[in-house]
């Protein structure tokens, strides 16, 4: 794989797996939420709602650690020799 290759996959595997982590996360976390609020609900203590802005926070966190864990992985590999590590584990 040319560098070029190696770093478009890098990518797009950082992307998948911010989105699957976002929509698993969200999905739990609207369960938890609307558990928590019915609970609440019955007690007259709070009316059930979205946090929008604090989804959109959590979104761009996610993909801010996502992309520093890119950044690091393709200085590693580009530190390295990976054909000396095939041998390696070869051995």
């Amino acid at each position: 794989m040319s560098k070029k290759q190696i770093d478009k996959m890098l990518f797009l595997e950082g992307l998948f797996y911010g989105f699957s982590g976002i929509v698993f996360g969200i999905i739990f976390s609207f369960i938890i939420l609307y558990l928590l609020c019915s609970i609440a609900i019955q007690t007259d203590l709070y009316l059930f709602n979205l946090p929008f802005n604090d989804i959109i926070y959590a979104i761009i966190l996610v993909y801010t650690v996502i992309l520093i864990a890119m950044v690091s992985a393709k200085r590693k590999i580009k530190n390295q020799n990976i054909i000396d590590d095939i041998r390696i584990d070869n051995i």
